[in-house]
């Protein structure tokens, strides 16, 4: 509902000088502020009346308005007044305890949990674990500070062992973290929270073989969805797709509308390559999940395996959103492509960045790939020209244009992008050598691309392309005792035909020509048409 505009001072106070007379007034006055979609006039009368007359009805309306409108001073002062109205209502308890985070008095959030035994109230010391682990950087500190007295006042209470164990992780002092739960646990030994944050901080950790020892033992003493899921979880992530099967298997029994589950389950049955049964997998989430994008998605990769083309075209059409989109509209290119069916893709691309614009530079890049690969250089730099309209900063764009520019001829348009790309990310030993060995190969700022170069050196002294790249530009200025240096280097690490070009080239220079020759002809066995070296060697008058 709408919020009106506020009201003057002078009817604020005549609604005040009302209320303090007459309790039908203010009460009517609120009901119809309510119904009049007057939030902030129905809250002030509602907390007028709960201070005055102190019932908790009123005090609860009062405190539920003041959470609608997002003031976190007010709904404190609603939500302590309901609380010392009814100190027993847990659900006047949580909404204090939810506006003392927000206001930031640790201190007071002790003092209500306090009056708590955690044994019967344990939801509202879920409360607490899930306000901690929200904290942000900046208040971590300021209520460690009021956690700390609290822990030794009550040592016995697992949840403030829990919380610190919390703030620990969050600071990454995993040992601390582990001690507070081990103490926790200790404490409440089926105690859920604990069990499922020791299994995280293992799981963080990547401690998968001891995160599934510790699930194993704890799912089997206190069976739960929760910890069965964990399970399946870091069986998958500690590559044991065998033993996570039958784990999901049980869960989706007991939960048969856990989507998410039967999600996992299917992908883990593509990855035993049990297809039929992850077909299946998908198929009964079809009709069950509200997003099938997702499901789509699988089941025209299925489809693909099965050499079943119409379908997997059918299933990717279906892909209309979410992360799979990209990879779904790459495979329709390469099927649609191969079923002749090229003229129904720029439409359906066109289409794709309509339904997705957040998604529209990757899906313009796809484009460009698609055009690049039909030798059509044109339509493939206007696309990649669209993509980085969209998304002017992104390197890979950039880079896959500049290397557009080695197909089209574009050369101006190619050095252009990599002397972005170097401002972008001046310290990318990759792309300084891009624009330095550009720079010394296709023009003669032989010098630019040399300062390039050695700062990609210092960076990354032992690639061998970065070590080519400056054989290269010292052979192209003359100094050809450096050339043959890095180039045997590079030659040694990755001796290419390309590099061998080179390194033949540097030792011709250095009247070597026995070697140069052993060096060429060795790279054209491995590479006959190999133009440079034939080139080359045509030039010196040898025979290949």
């Amino acid at each position: 509902m709408k919020t009106s505009a506020p009201q003057s001072a002078a009817q604020a106070n005549k609604a005040d000088d009302i209320a303090a007379t007459s309790p039908i007034y203010p009460l009517l006055l609120a009901e119809f502020a309510v119904q009049r979609d007057q939030p902030d006039l129905a809250y002030r009368q509602y907390q007028l009346l709960a201070e005055k007359y102190r019932t908790p009805e009123l005090a609860e309306q009062a405190s539920y308005l003041a959470q609608y409108l997002g003031n976190a001073e007010d709904l404190s002062k609603s939500a302590q007044l309901w609380h010392d109205i009814s100190p027993d209502s847990r659900v006047a308890s949580n909404l204090l305890l939810d506006s003392l985070f927000q206001t930031k008095q640790y201190a007071e959030v002790f003092s209500t949990l306090n009056k708590f035994d955690w044994r019967s109230n344990n939801a509202m010391y879920s409360l607490l674990l899930g306000r901690v682990e929200q904290l942000d950087q900046g208040d971590i500190e300021a209520f460690a500070q009021a956690l700390r007295p609290q822990l030794q006042q009550h040592p016995r209470n697992p949840f403030y062992h829990l919380s610190t164990a919390l703030i620990a992780r969050h600071q990454l002092r995993w040992q601390g973290a582990e001690d507070e739960v081990n103490e926790a646990l200790h404490l409440a030994p089926s105690l859920q929270q604990a069990i499922v944050l020791k299994a995280d901080l293992l799981f963080r950790q990547r401690k998968f073989t001891e995160t599934t020892r510790f699930l194993s033992q704890a799912n089997k003493a206190h069976p739960s969805p929760q910890l069965q899921d964990m399970l399946a979880r870091a069986y998958l992530a500690d590559n044991k797709a065998k033993k996570a099967l039958p784990v999901l298997q049980s869960l989706i029994k007991e939960q048969p509308d856990n989507l998410e589950a039967r999600f996992t389950l299917g992908r883990t049955q593509i990855q035993l390559a049990r297809y039929k049964d992850a077909q299946n997998s998908f198929l009964e989430l079809w009709d069950m999940a509200p997003n099938r994008s997702p499901v789509a998605f699988y089941l025209g990769y299925l489809a693909e395996l099965q050499k079943d083309q119409d379908s997997a075209i059918d299933y990717y059409q279906q892909v209309t959103r979410g992360d799979e989109l990209i990879t779904a509209q790459s495979r329709l290119i390469v099927l649609l492509s191969g079923n002749g069916q090229d003229d129904q893709i720029p439409a359906m691309l066109k289409q794709a960045r309509k339904n997705n614009p957040d998604q529209a530079a990757q899906l313009f890049e796809l484009e460009a790939e698609w055009q690049s690969k039909k030798l059509d250089y044109a339509a493939a730099r206007q696309a990649y020209d669209e993509a980085l309209k969209l998304d002017p900063n992104n390197p890979q764009l950039l880079y896959n244009r500049a290397m557009l520019g080695d197909k089209d001829g574009n050369l101006e348009a190619m050095i252009a992008d990599l002397e972005a790309l170097v401002a972008l990310e001046p310290d990318n030993a990759q792309i300084l050598n891009a624009l330095g060995y550009t720079l010394t190969d296709r023009t003669t700022r032989h010098n630019e691309a040399l300062q390039l170069l050695l700062k990609a050196h210092t960076l990354q002294p032992d690639d061998p392309a970065i070590l080519d790249s400056l054989g290269w530009v010292y052979y192209n200025l003359q100094r050809y005792d450096e050339a043959e240096d890095y180039l045997t280097k590079a030659y040694g690490a990755f001796p290419d035909p390309e590099v061998a070009y080179h390194y033949g080239a540097a030792l011709w220079q250095q009247s070597k020509p026995d070697q140069a020759l052993r060096i060429w002809r060795k790279a054209l066995r491995s590479k006959p048409d190999y133009s440079p070296i034939r080139d080359i060697m045509e030039q010196y008058g040898v025979q290949p």
